[in-house]
Protein backbone atom coordinates (compact mmCIF):
# COMPACT_ATOMS: atom_id res chain seq x y z
CA UNK A 1 0.00 0.00 0.00
CA UNK A 2 1.23 3.29 -0.79
CA UNK A 3 1.47 6.20 1.99
CA UNK A 4 0.78 10.11 1.40
CA UNK A 5 5.09 9.86 1.86
CA UNK A 6 5.99 7.39 -0.55
CA UNK A 7 3.85 9.22 -2.71
CA UNK A 8 5.15 12.70 -2.58
CA UNK A 9 8.82 11.28 -2.67
CA UNK A 10 8.08 10.59 -6.78
CA UNK A 11 8.50 14.37 -6.96
CA UNK A 12 11.10 16.89 -7.26
CA UNK A 13 11.99 18.67 -4.26
CA UNK A 14 10.22 21.78 -5.68
CA UNK A 15 6.97 20.51 -6.45
CA UNK A 16 6.89 17.97 -3.40
CA UNK A 17 7.43 21.40 -1.23
CA UNK A 18 4.73 23.19 -2.55
CA UNK A 19 2.14 20.93 -2.04
CA UNK A 20 3.25 19.51 1.90
CA UNK A 21 2.56 23.86 2.26
CA UNK A 22 -0.28 23.98 0.46
CA UNK A 23 -2.46 20.72 0.99
CA UNK A 24 -2.41 18.27 4.61
CA UNK A 25 -1.66 15.54 2.75
CA UNK A 26 -2.42 13.80 -1.00
CA UNK A 27 -5.94 12.10 -1.15
CA UNK A 28 -6.52 8.92 -1.79
CA UNK A 29 -7.74 9.58 -5.34
CA UNK A 30 -3.87 11.02 -5.68
CA UNK A 31 -2.21 8.40 -4.21
CA UNK A 32 -3.61 5.94 -6.17
CA UNK A 33 -3.08 8.36 -9.65
CA UNK A 34 0.28 8.76 -9.24
CA UNK A 35 1.46 5.39 -8.39
CA UNK A 36 -0.51 4.57 -11.80
CA UNK A 37 1.13 7.09 -13.83
CA UNK A 38 4.49 6.55 -12.52
CA UNK A 39 4.40 3.39 -13.86
CA UNK A 40 3.65 4.15 -16.85
CA UNK A 41 -0.13 3.12 -16.96
CA UNK A 42 -3.29 4.54 -18.36
CA UNK A 43 -5.21 5.83 -15.54
CA UNK A 44 -8.72 6.67 -14.99
CA UNK A 45 -9.37 8.09 -11.59
CA UNK A 46 -12.57 7.95 -10.29
CA UNK A 47 -13.70 9.85 -7.18
CA UNK A 48 -16.22 12.70 -5.63
CA UNK A 49 -15.92 16.55 -6.62
CA UNK A 50 -13.44 17.96 -4.15
CA UNK A 51 -11.06 14.99 -4.06
CA UNK A 52 -8.17 16.80 -6.29
CA UNK A 53 -8.79 14.84 -9.19
CA UNK A 54 -7.52 17.79 -11.72
CA UNK A 55 -4.07 17.74 -9.78
CA UNK A 56 -4.18 13.93 -9.49
CA UNK A 57 -3.99 14.13 -13.31
CA UNK A 58 -1.66 16.96 -13.62
CA UNK A 59 0.76 17.32 -11.20
CA UNK A 60 2.90 14.69 -12.37
CA UNK A 61 3.06 16.12 -15.82
CA UNK A 62 3.90 19.93 -14.41
CA UNK A 63 6.74 18.38 -12.08
CA UNK A 64 8.33 16.59 -15.53
CA UNK A 65 7.70 19.69 -17.88
CA UNK A 66 9.75 22.25 -14.84
CA UNK A 67 12.40 18.93 -13.92
CA UNK A 68 13.00 18.12 -17.92
CA UNK A 69 14.80 19.56 -20.75
CA UNK A 70 12.08 21.62 -23.22
CA UNK A 71 12.53 20.12 -26.86
CA UNK A 72 14.66 21.98 -28.95
CA UNK A 73 12.19 20.67 -31.76
CA UNK A 74 9.52 23.32 -31.56
CA UNK A 75 7.02 20.65 -33.15
CA UNK A 76 7.72 18.77 -30.07
CA UNK A 77 7.34 21.53 -27.58
CA UNK A 78 3.18 20.54 -26.58
CA UNK A 79 4.16 17.68 -24.26
CA UNK A 80 0.43 17.79 -22.49
CA UNK A 81 -2.62 17.56 -23.62
CA UNK A 82 -5.95 18.48 -21.56
CA UNK A 83 -8.74 17.70 -23.21
CA UNK A 84 -12.14 19.01 -21.90
CA UNK A 85 -16.18 18.24 -23.32
CA UNK A 86 -16.98 21.85 -21.71
CA UNK A 87 -15.60 25.06 -22.92
CA UNK A 88 -15.74 27.00 -19.57
CA UNK A 89 -14.01 23.68 -18.05
CA UNK A 90 -11.28 24.34 -20.24
CA UNK A 91 -10.97 28.08 -19.30
CA UNK A 92 -11.33 27.83 -15.54
CA UNK A 93 -8.58 24.82 -15.90
CA UNK A 94 -6.07 27.12 -17.29
CA UNK A 95 -6.87 29.37 -14.26
CA UNK A 96 -6.37 26.82 -11.64
CA UNK A 97 -3.01 25.91 -13.41
CA UNK A 98 -1.39 29.33 -12.56
CA UNK A 99 -1.41 28.66 -8.75
CA UNK A 100 0.46 25.52 -8.67
CA UNK A 101 2.87 26.95 -11.72
CA UNK A 102 3.38 30.11 -9.81
CA UNK A 103 3.82 28.45 -6.40
CA UNK A 104 6.49 25.71 -7.54
CA UNK A 105 8.36 28.06 -9.13
CA UNK A 106 8.32 30.59 -5.89
CA UNK A 107 9.58 27.27 -3.93
CA UNK A 108 12.50 26.85 -6.17
CA UNK A 109 13.55 30.18 -5.73
CA UNK A 110 13.43 29.32 -2.25
CA UNK A 111 15.51 26.23 -2.05
CA UNK A 112 17.86 27.94 -4.53
CA UNK A 113 16.72 26.31 -7.86
CA UNK A 114 15.49 27.60 -11.04
CA UNK A 115 12.72 25.76 -12.82
CA UNK A 116 11.43 26.88 -16.73
CA UNK A 117 8.64 29.00 -17.37
CA UNK A 118 5.93 26.63 -18.37
CA UNK A 119 3.59 28.00 -21.04
CA UNK A 120 -0.15 27.24 -21.45
CA UNK A 121 -2.38 27.74 -24.65
CA UNK A 122 -6.51 27.36 -25.00
CA UNK A 123 -7.89 26.27 -28.48
CA UNK A 124 -11.30 26.11 -28.47
CA UNK A 125 -14.14 27.34 -31.16
CA UNK A 126 -13.95 30.93 -29.84
CA UNK A 127 -10.31 31.31 -30.32
CA UNK A 128 -9.54 34.05 -32.78
CA UNK A 129 -7.41 33.40 -35.89
CA UNK A 130 -4.52 35.13 -34.91
CA UNK A 131 -4.43 33.16 -31.55
CA UNK A 132 -4.69 29.82 -33.61
CA UNK A 133 -2.04 30.61 -35.68
CA UNK A 134 0.40 31.81 -32.81
CA UNK A 135 -0.62 28.21 -30.93
CA UNK A 136 0.98 26.80 -33.87
CA UNK A 137 4.04 28.70 -34.42
CA UNK A 138 4.72 28.71 -30.67
CA UNK A 139 3.58 25.76 -29.25
CA UNK A 140 2.79 26.08 -25.54
CA UNK A 141 4.33 23.38 -23.25
CA UNK A 142 0.35 22.67 -22.29
CA UNK A 143 -2.25 22.79 -24.70
CA UNK A 144 -5.88 22.66 -23.42
CA UNK A 145 -8.68 21.81 -25.99
CA UNK A 146 -12.14 20.46 -26.66
CA UNK A 147 -12.90 17.16 -28.69
CA UNK A 148 -14.19 19.10 -31.46
CA UNK A 149 -11.24 22.00 -31.61
CA UNK A 150 -8.70 18.66 -31.30
CA UNK A 151 -10.39 16.78 -34.14
CA UNK A 152 -10.10 20.43 -36.37
CA UNK A 153 -6.27 20.43 -35.54
CA UNK A 154 -5.09 17.23 -36.26
CA UNK A 155 -7.11 17.77 -39.97
CA UNK A 156 -4.87 20.70 -40.74
CA UNK A 157 -1.84 21.58 -40.65
CA UNK A 158 -1.58 22.60 -36.38
CA UNK A 159 -1.50 18.94 -36.43
CA UNK A 160 2.31 19.76 -36.19
CA UNK A 161 2.64 21.34 -33.49
CA UNK A 162 1.26 18.29 -31.23
CA UNK A 163 3.89 15.63 -32.76
CA UNK A 164 5.72 15.59 -28.57
CA UNK A 165 2.35 14.77 -26.77
CA UNK A 166 3.70 12.68 -24.47
CA UNK A 167 -0.05 12.77 -21.74
CA UNK A 168 -3.41 13.08 -22.39
CA UNK A 169 -5.53 14.29 -19.84
CA UNK A 170 -9.21 13.84 -20.91
CA UNK A 171 -11.81 15.34 -17.95
CA UNK A 172 -15.43 14.53 -17.14
CA UNK A 173 -14.96 11.44 -19.20
CA UNK A 174 -18.59 10.25 -18.28
CA UNK A 175 -19.94 13.29 -19.98
CA UNK A 176 -19.21 11.47 -23.35
CA UNK A 177 -18.36 7.82 -22.81
CA UNK A 178 -21.02 6.05 -24.05
CA UNK A 179 -22.51 9.02 -26.99
CA UNK A 180 -21.77 9.76 -30.58
CA UNK A 181 -19.29 12.72 -29.03
CA UNK A 182 -17.40 10.19 -27.38
CA UNK A 183 -16.49 7.61 -30.22
CA UNK A 184 -15.81 10.65 -32.07
CA UNK A 185 -12.97 11.71 -29.64
CA UNK A 186 -11.96 7.90 -29.71
CA UNK A 187 -11.21 8.10 -33.17
CA UNK A 188 -9.41 11.41 -32.51
CA UNK A 189 -7.29 9.92 -29.59
CA UNK A 190 -6.04 7.56 -32.38
CA UNK A 191 -5.39 9.70 -34.95
CA UNK A 192 -2.92 11.55 -32.50
CA UNK A 193 -1.25 8.34 -31.53
CA UNK A 194 -0.52 7.76 -35.24
CA UNK A 195 1.09 11.18 -35.30
CA UNK A 196 3.79 9.57 -32.15
CA UNK A 197 6.41 8.49 -31.92
CA UNK A 198 4.52 6.08 -29.16
CA UNK A 199 1.23 6.25 -28.21
CA UNK A 200 0.55 9.24 -25.56
CA UNK A 201 -0.40 8.15 -21.91
CA UNK A 202 -3.86 8.91 -21.12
Amino acid sequence: MTTSADALARFSAPTRSWFEAAFAAPTAAQVGAWEAIGAGRHALVVAPTGSGKTLSAFLWSLDRLLTEDRPDDRAKRTRVLYVSPLKALAVDVERNLRSPLTGIRHTAERLGTTVPEVTVGVRSGDTPAADRRKLVTRPPDIMITTPESLFLMLTSQARESLRGVETVIIDEVHAVAGTKRGAHLAVTLERLDALLDRPAQR
